[in-house]
């Protein structure tokens, strides 16, 4: 066995191990409201479209099509949906920090809820 084949034996074996250990983070910072039924959604529809750019038939393009286009209203649902839940758990948390006089923890809900980064 080369040396190629040995780093490559490990780093596979490395990198499968800390995506079952650790996870796979998706999406940047200021997409952390997206849910994982949300992600997952996104991934399907990523399938659909490979599976629709890679028809031979132009009958089984139209079916894809139809399959990406449902998806995609799926999806675009979805994310309209865990935005709002999201606003709206950042709104509550703004008035309960507000109704204890906590400034510092309103002002990194407000903070958060404009898209700054960092909280406090």
């Amino acid at each position: 066995m080369s040396i190629e084949e040995k780093w490559e034996l490990f780093s596979t074996s490395v990198k499968a191990s800390a995506e079952i250990v650790i996870g796979c983070k998706r999406g940047t910072n200021r997409e952390h409201w997206i849910s994982d039924r949300t992600w997952n959604l996104i991934s399907d529809r990523k399938e659909a479209k490979k599976r629709k750019d890679q028809a031979f038939t132009r009958a089984r393009a139209q079916a894809e099509a139809v399959n990406y286009s449902k998806l995609d209203k799926e999806v675009k649902k979805s994310c309209k949906q865990d935005k709002k839940d999201w606003i709206e758990s950042k709104c509550t948390e703004a008035q309960e920090a507000a109704s204890q006089n906590d400034i510092r923890s309103l002002y990194g809900v407000v903070k958060a809820a404009h898209g700054c980064q960092g909280q406090y």
